[in-house]
C-alpha cells in the first residue's frame, strides 16, 4: 500500500455497502420470474439451467466485505507496488475511468485484504482463504444486474496471486501449493462494475457513494463472532442444567460468571452478580432466547438485515415491508416457503410457521446483543421488534448503536 496509508484492524469503522449487491444476494432462483428479465444477446443460457446461477447467497460474504471496506475506504487512494524489482504507482482501484470495461481490479497484500474482510477477526481468515482460492479455482458465472431488468451472465469476481518475482500463479496449478515454493506477494481482485458502482460515484453533497447501505465493518465475520460466543453460552447452560438456587455460589467462582453478566445485562440488571439474589427466572429465559438465536444460521442473520437495509427509509421509526413480503421469505428463507404453481402464491408450510417466528426472534435477540457489545456502531438501524403480522419492523436510529436499559420486547406470534 502507498507510503502513509495505514488500515488499522479492530476498529469499528463503517462501511457502505452497495445496495445492488445486497439486493443481489438476498435473491434466490425463484425471486426470478420468466419474462421479468432479460439477458444480453451473447448469454449462453445453458448456463441459466442451473439454480445456482442466480444467487449469491452464502458464497463469498467475507470477499464481498473486504470489497466494500476498500471502496469505502479507497475510492480515489494510490499505492506504490514493488513487482519484479519495478517500482510503480497506481490506483488501489483500477479501472474506474475505463467505461468500457465491466471489472475494477485491485493489487493488496493478502494481509491487507484480510483487514479490510475480517477487521481484526482473524480466527476467519480460514474462512477467507477458501473463499479467495476457491474462487481462484472454480470461479462460477452468475446472473448479474447490468441495468434495470436486463442481466448479464458472467463471473462476480475473479481471483490471481502475484508471486514476488512478479510471475502470475498458473490456474492450472494444485490449489493446495499455492504460495508453498513461491511466496506470494500480491492478491489480485477483479469485480463486476454494477455491483460496486455506485461507492466509487461522486454524490450530490461532493463526497464518495451514491445509493448505498451503512452497516458496520466486516459484517458476516461480526455475526460469525457472535453467534460463536452466545453458541458457547447456550451449550454451557444445557449442559449443566445449573439450579441458581442451589449453587448459586459455585455459579460464580467460575464460569458460569460470563454467562450470568451476560443474562443480567439482556434484562437490564445493574451491578455485579450477587450472591443474594436468585436469578433462576432471569436464566431461565435468557437460554430460551439463546435457543431461538442458535435456529438461525449466519448467512440467514446476514441476509434478514441486508434485506431490511435495502428497504429501509432512512427516517421512519419502521420498516415496512408489506409490499414485498414474498420477496423477503423467498430470499432470506428458501427452505422454509413454497410458490404454488397455479397462483405463484408464496406459501410456508404448517410445520415451518414456528421456525420461522423463532428465526425472526433470534435474529431481534442477536443483534440487539451486537449493539450492546458495541458491534453495531454507525450501522443504519437496530431492529427492535419484528411484528411479522402486520409486516413491519421496529427500528432504532442513533448515531451509535451501543444503548442501555432497553425496554423488552414483545413479539408476535
Amino acid at each position: 500500500m502507498k507510503k502513509g496509508y495505514k488500515k488499522t484492524a479492530g476498529n469499528n469503522f463503517i462501511t457502505k455497502y452497495p445496495r445492488t449487491l445486497a439486493e443481489t444476494e438476498t435473491k434466490s432462483r425463484r425471486s426470478y420470474k420468466e419474462g421479468e428479465y432479460q439477458v444480453t444477446p451473447d448469454t449462453d443460457r445453458n448456463l441459466l439451467a442451473s439454480p445456482a446461477a442466480f444467487s449469491l447467497q452464502n458464497i463469498f460474504p467475507y470477499v464481498f466485505d473486504g470489497l466494500a471496506a476498500l471502496c469505502t475506504d479507497c475510492a480515489n487512494e494510490t499505492a506504490t507496488y514493488i513487482i519484479g524489482g519495478i517500482e510503480k504507482t497506481l490506483k488501489i482501484i483500477q479501472g474506474q475511468d475505463e467505461d468500457g470495461l465491466l471489472y475494477y481490479q485491485t493489487m493488496l497484500p493478502l494481509e491487507t485484504f484480510r483487514d479490510f474482510a475480517l477487521n481484526g477477526h482473524n480466527e476467519y481468515w480460514h474462512y477467507l482463504e477458501n473463499e479467495l482460492y476457491e474462487l481462484f479455482k472454480n470461479p462460477e458465472k452468475k446472473l448479474l444486474p447490468l441495468a434495470p431488468g436486463h442481466f448479464y451472465v458472467d463471473y462476480p469476481i475473479q481471483v490471481g496471486f502475484i508471486y514476488e518475482n512478479g510471475m502470475k500463479a498458473n490456474i492450472i496449478k494444485k490449489l493446495d501449493n499455492i504460495g508453498a515454493d513461491r511466496k506470494i506477494k500480491y492478491l489480485v481482485l477483479h469485480f463486476y462494475k454494477p455491483l460496486f458502482a455506485s461507492l466509487l460515484q461522486k454524490n450530490k453533497k461532493g463526497g464518495i457513494g451514491n445509493n448505498y447501505l451503512q452497516v458496520s465493518r466486516a459484517l458476516q465475520a461480526e455475526i460469525n463472532a457472535m453467534l460463536k460466543s452466545l453458541k458457547n453460552h447456550y451449550s454451557f447452560l444445557k449442559e449443566h442444567c445449573i439450579d441458581m438456587q442451589k449453587h448459586r455460589e459455585w455459579q460464580i467462582e467460575h464460569d458460569f460468571e460470563n454467562v450470568l453478566k451476560a443474562a443480567m445485562a439482556e434484562f437490564n440488571i445493574p451491578g455485579e452478580p450477587s450472591l443474594v439474589r436468585d436469578y433462576t427466572a432471569e436464566i431461565k429465559d435468557y437460554t430460551e432466547r439463546l435457543e431461538a438465536v442458535m435456529s438461525l444460521s449466519a448467512i440467514e442473520a446476514r441476509n434478514i438485515f441486508l434485506f431490511l437495509a435495502c428497504h429501509d427509509d432512512r427516517h421512519s421509526p419502521s420498516i415496512n415491508i408489506k409490499t414485498c413480503n414474498n420477496d423477503f421469505l423467498i430470499g432470506c428463507f428458501p427452505g422454509l416457503v413454497e410458490i404454488r404453481k397455479k397462483t405463484g402464491k408464496v406459501y410456508i408450510k404448517p410445520k415451518n410457521k414456528e421456525l420461522l417466528n423463532k428465526k425472526l426472534q433470534g435474529f431481534i435477540y442477536l443483534f440487539r446483543i451486537m449493539a450492546r457489545e458495541g458491534k453495531l456502531n454507525g450501522a443504519q438501524f437496530l431492529p427492535l421488534d419484528f411484528d411479522f403480522l402486520n409486516k413491519r419492523v421496529k427500528v432504532q436510529r442513533v448515531k451509535s448503536l451501543c444503548y442501555n436499559n432497553q425496554p423488552e420486547l414483545d413479539f408476535v406470534k
